[in-house]
């Protein structure tokens, strides 16, 4: 079972025009959402509604709980779920891979497909340990919250921006602040 995802060039130009809020502007000289691209990649034209986006987030979430989804098994999930980077290192200490906003990598690893958090007591992603997720090109972020038990889909749409990163980061903070009131 897979998500249907869909790029600009195949949804209904009605759609293309205001649900999906991508507008023929002409201060925008770039058209290439339009065309079929060569591959579907984050960044180039691959995209999703936001009830997709939580759907897949909440099936892994799913999975990852022993949950029954159609998309992953729990083994995948807990895989995708954990760092396999060289000797257990966060993001932000690989050299290879210079990060803007490192300070908001720190305490996390890569797992497959995501990032993971694995001290929580580093950065100022907010983040718990056991915390996945992945931010898009235009700040768009899903975060799997396996201490609390959600998912959470942030679609800001804004490229690269401290401003974007602090938000996320509070938002974090305040989701996870009501749901562990609650848990209590």
């Amino acid at each position: 079972f897979f998500f249907k995802q869909k790029t600009a060039y195949e949804i209904p130009l009605r759609l293309v025009s205001s649900e999906m809020c991508i507008r023929d502007s002409p201060n925008i000289k770039v058209k290439s959402y339009l065309k079929k691209p060569k591959s579907f990649s984050g960044g180039a034209g691959l995209l999703s509604t936001m009830g997709d986006y939580q759907l897949f987030g909440s099936a892994i979430l799913d999975a990852k709980k022993g949950r029954d989804n159609p998309l992953i098994n729990q083994d995948t999930a807990k895989l995708m779920m954990m760092n396999h980077l060289p000797e257990n290192k966060h993001i932000n200490e690989l050299p290879k891979y210079p990060l803007k906003g490192k300070q908001y990598y720190k305490g996390h690893g890569f797992g497959l497909g995501g990032s993971i958090c694995i001290d929580e007591n580093v950065g100022l992603s907010n983040s718990r340990e056991g915390d996945f997720g992945w931010g898009g090109a235009a700040s768009t972020a899903f975060y799997i919250s396996d201490k609390f038990d959600y998912s959470l889909v942030i679609l800001t749409q804004v490229l690269e921006s401290e401003e974007t990163r602090k938000l996320n980061s509070e938002i974090k903070k305040l989701v996870n602040g009501c749901v562990d009131v609650h848990k209590k």
